[in-house]
C-alpha cells in the first residue's frame, strides 16, 4: 500500500498545500488509517492555518 500512502499525501499537498499531522503523530505516516471492513485507506491531516482535521479516502484492497 506504500504507492497509495505516497499518493494520497500527494493530493493533500495539491489540494490543501502544506499539511501536518493531526493528534499526537509524530509524521504523516502516523496519519493514516485502513478500514478492512469497507476497504477503505484513510489519510486523516490538519492544513496550515486552520484548525480543523480532513481526511481523504480511497477504496484499496489488502494484498494478502
Amino acid at each position: 500500500m506504500d504507492e497509495h500512502y505516497e499518493q494520497m499525501i500527494t493530493e493533500a499537498h495539491e489540494k490543501f498545500g502544506t499539511v501536518f499531522p493531526c493528534g499526537n503523530k509524530t509524521d504523516l505516516m502516523g496519519c493514516f488509517t485502513y478500514e478492512l471492513s469497507i476497504s477503505t485507506l484513510m489519510f486523516w491531516f490538519n492544513i496550515a492555518g486552520e484548525k480543523t482535521t480532513r481526511i481523504i479516502t480511497r477504496k484499496v484492497i489488502a494484498k494478502e
